[in-house]
C-alpha cells in the first residue's frame, strides 16, 4: 500500500480543464458533491473537494470579507445560486451550449495568422500568431486585440453566474479557479513556444493589484507579491517565472523534453493547435497566394475580423459584449468587475476584444471588399447583456 500511494504522489498533478476544446462543457467531476476513492482500508465515499470551499471562520472577519458583500455572507462557495444560496451546477452547461463556441473562436482569434520569418514559413494554420507581443496576448487592455484574459474572462461568468467565480475579488475561493488557471498557463505555454524571443515589456497597469496600486509603470522585473522564491522571501517577477520548465513541469502539447531546435517546437505545438481547436478550418483558412521574403508564392486570403472596446464601468456589474452579423454570433466579450481597491483608487481600463467574421460572411466573397462592407454595414450589430439577468 505504501509504495501504491508513493507512485501516486509522484505522478501527482495540477489538472487542467481545456474549455475551448469542443464540445465546451463544464467538467461533470465539478458538479458532484462526493466522489469515490480508494483508502487505505478500502473504497468510501468523500466530500469533493471540487464541489465548494467551505470558508473556514464563518462568519469571516469584516475587514477580509466586506459586510456590504453577498459573497461574503455566504458559509461556502456557490454557483449560479438560487433563492436558497443553493448551487444549480446545471445552468453552467446551458451557458456553454449557447455561448461556449466562442471560447474556441476568441483562442483562435487571438492568435490567428501564419508565422513568417527570415528562414522558414510554417506552413499550418497557427491560431497562435496574431497576438504576437506578450503584452498583447494576456490581457485585455492591449487597443482592440484578442486575448487569452478575454475567453479567461468570459469562463468566469459562465461558469460563476451570480455566485462567487464571477466577482474578482472572490473568484479565487471556487475550486474550479485551480483547474481554469492552469488552463491560461498552459496557453501561454503553448504561445511562448511559438514565439520564444517575445515577453513582456513595460507599461502600466490601469487596475492593479492587491499589492500593486492602478497607475503603476510595471515592467518584467516588478516584484510580484505576496509570491515569493524559494528562500521564502525574494518576491518572484515576471522575469523569474517565465519558463515552467523551471518549475519542473510542461503541457502534452510543449515537449521540451525532447532536444529540439526552437523552430521545430513552434512548428510542433502549431500542429497541435490545429488538430485541437480547427481541425476542420472552419474558423479561418488557408491563404490562396502571397509572396513572402525570399520570393516564393505562398497559399493567401483575405480574412476580415472586428475590434470591441468598452470602458470597464460603462455598465454597474460583470457584463457581456456580444457580436453578431445578422443571426450568426461572431463572438462574445466578457467584462469583469475590478477589485474593490482598483474602483477606490478611480480605475475604469477600457476592455478589448477582436473576433473573426469567417462565419458571419461565409456567403460573402471575402475578396470583395466592397461587397463585404456593405454586408457589415447592414449586419453587423453588438448587444449588452449583464452577467446574470438578460
Amino acid at each position: 500500500m505504501r509504495q501504491t500511494y508513493q507512485k501516486a504522489a509522484d505522478e501527482l498533478r495540477q489538472p487542467y480543464w481545456d474549455w475551448a476544446i469542443a464540445p465546451q462543457r463544464f467538467a461533470d467531476v465539478m458538479t458532484w458533491p462526493s466522489v469515490r476513492i480508494t483508502t487505505p482500508t478500502g473504497a468510501r465515499n468523500v466530500t469533493n473537494p471540487l464541489f465548494q470551499y467551505k470558508f473556514l471562520n464563518h462568519p469571516e472577519p469584516t475587514e477580509w470579507f466586506p459586510s456590504d458583500s453577498y459573497w461574503g455572507t455566504l458559509p461556502n462557495t456557490v454557483r449560479y445560486p438560487d433563492a436558497n444560496n443553493q448551487s444549480q451546477n446545471g445552468l453552467i452547461n446551458r451557458a456553454f451550449a449557447e455561448d461556449g463556441a466562442f471560447l474556441t473562436s476568441d483562442v483562435v482569434c487571438t492568435l490567428t495568422l501564419f508565422i513568417f520569418s527570415k528562414t522558414n514559413f510554417v506552413t499550418q494554420w497557427n491560431t497562435f500568431a496574431k497576438s504576437t507581443t506578450y503584452n498583447v496576448a494576456s490581457n485585455t487592455n492591449n487597443r482592440g486585440q484578442s486575448s487569452f484574459e478575454g475567453s479567461h474572462n468570459s469562463v468566469h461568468l459562465f461558469v460563476g453566474g451570480n455566485g462567487h467565480f464571477q466577482p474578482v475579488d472572490y473568484a479565487a475561493f471556487d475550486p474550479v479557479f485551480w483547474l481554469h488557471h492552469t488552463t491560461v498557463d498552459r496557453y501561454l505555454t503553448m504561445w511562448q513556444a511559438i514565439y520564444p524571443n517575445s515577453w513582456m515589456e513595460a507599461t502600466v497597469t490601469l487596475g492593479g493589484t492587491w499589492t500593486i496600486a492602478p497607475f503603476s509603470d510595471i515592467d518584467a522585473n516588478t516584484p510580484l507579491s505576496p509570491f515569493t522564491r524559494a528562500d521564502r522571501r525574494t518576491p518572484h517577477t515576471t522575469n523569474s517565472i517565465r519558463f515552467v520548465k523551471d518549475f519542473g513541469y510542461s503541457y502534452p502539447e510543449v515537449q521540451d523534453w525532447i532536444r529540439r531546435t526552437p523552430a521545430q517546437l513552434a512548428a510542433n505545438v502549431t500542429a497541435a493547435v490545429n488538430k485541437l481547436y480547427n481541425p476542420d478550418g472552419s474558423l479561418g483558412t488557408f491563404p490562396r497566394s502571397m509572396r513572402i521574403r525570399d520570393n516564393t508564392k505562398r497559399d493567401t486570403k483575405r480574412e476580415w475580423s472586428v475590434k470591441v472596446g468598452v470602458k470597464n464601468k460603462a455598465v454597474d456589474g460583470a457584463f457581456f459584449v456580444k457580436v453578431s452579423v445578422g443571426d450568426v454570433g461572431v463572438g462574445k466579450m466578457a467584462v469583469l468587475g475590478l477589485p474593490q481597491g482598483a474602483v477606490a483608487a478611480g480605475a475604469d481600463p477600457l476592455t478589448t476584444g477582436q473576433y473573426t467574421l469567417t462565419k458571419g460572411l461565409k456567403d460573402v466573397d471575402s475578396e470583395n471588399v466592397e461587397a463585404v462592407l456593405s454586408s457589415l454595414k447592414e449586419n453587423l450589430k453588438w448587444t449588452v447583456i449583464k452577467a446574470v439577468s438578460s
